[in-house]
């Protein structure tokens, strides 16, 4: 059985020293993992290098995962001929290094010439905070994005195996609510934060509407796709959790919403919400809609029928027309 790996967003509270406790560790790591890199493209870490055989001011777990990183790094540099100088401070720990315990996160630094734990205030997100890990914690990353101190979780579970389950369940897709769910004699249960997502649309927007206006070409070119890449992986998010709530509910047939034309078939909104109306880019393969031996009803007219099993690579499925412009 394999493995799927699921990511959970989680915002820290550093006091301030605990602030610059970890603003100097992550800058240590990455001059650690580009001096390593350097070394093993030169031939001078040799290849069964152990943490014994550099320096840092890293505790010795994070100077281990640090060479694993250099040893990517140095991989990757080999195949774009060039190598690369890493500048944006991040740093990694594995799981056996860092816990969760209640509203705070605990993870071991360098401080005053020895390795402590320091508990750092965050907030967790509201499927970690109600349902829990979804698997076994994997390796956290701490960066910091707009100010704003952020912690990357990892978490492993094993793949869902297909289900032979009869049972059937609606998915509507919309704006407001980007998706709702409806299983038959059990209820239905919502699926991601529309008012967010239009937030973020217009953020776009404006970000492109100022940068154009005066004439900055580099840097609309710099965002192509961003918006697009974020989308994706909303999309991504919601329909691997649709998936794993239909496995949980015994469900066999999941009947989605067709979008295909549905800008046409629409009425006319208003200017502001053309922007709106690209979100949903997961959606059945061809050929699949209504198919596998189900027999069409009159109120399916925009369904499509999928069996659970054939669903699963939808969890990554994008069409790239209707994600958005970057």
């Amino acid at each position: 059985m394999g493995e799927q790996t699921t990511t959970r967003l989680v915002r820290l509270y550093p006091t301030p020293e605990q602030a610059a406790l970890l603003r100097a560790h992550c800058q240590d790591y990455i001059a650690a993992i580009n001096v390593l890199t350097q070394a093993i493209d030169a031939g001078v870490l040799p290849e069964q290098a152990s943490t014994k055989d550099f320096t840092a001011a890293l505790p010795s777990a994070v100077k281990n995962q640090a060479l694993r990183d250099a040893r990517s790094v140095a991989k990757s540099a080999r195949a774009l001929g060039r190598l690369p100088r890493l500048r944006k401070p991040i740093c990694h720990w594995n799981n056996q290094n860092w816990r969760l315990e209640g509203d705070h996160l605990a993870l071991p630094v360098f401080q005053d010439g020895k390795v402590g734990q320091i508990a750092l205030r965050c907030a967790l997100p509201l499927p970690l905070a109600q349902e829990g890990t979804p698997g076994t914690p994997g390796l956290l990353r701490v960066k910091r994005k707009r100010g704003k101190w952020m912690a990357e979780i990892t978490f492993s579970s094993p793949t869902l195996e297909p289900t032979t389950a009869q049972g059937v369940m609606g998915v509507d897709l919309g704006i407001k609510l980007p998706a709702v769910v409806h299983v038959i004699d059990k209820g239905a249960r919502f699926f991601g934060n529309g008012r967010e997502q239009r937030f973020r649309r217009r953020h776009f927007f404006r970000q492109r509407q100022a940068l154009q206006q005066t004439d900055k070409i580099r840097a609309v070119k710099a965002r192509q796709g961003k918006e697009r890449r974020w989308m994706r992986a909303v999309n991504h998010t919601l329909s691997h959790r649709i998936v794993s709530h239909a496995q949980e509910q015994g469900v066999g047939v999941i009947r989605l919403e067709q979008l295909g034309g549905i800008r046409q078939r629409i009425t006319q909104p208003p200017p502001s919400a053309h922007r709106t109306n690209k979100w949903w880019s997961v959606r059945p393969p061809r050929g699949t809609a209504c198919g596998h031996g189900s027999q069409k009803q009159p109120h399916e007219e925009h369904l499509g029928v999928l069996p659970i099993d054939h669903v699963h690579h939808l969890q990554g499925r994008t069409a790239g027309d209707t994600g958005g412009s970057g």
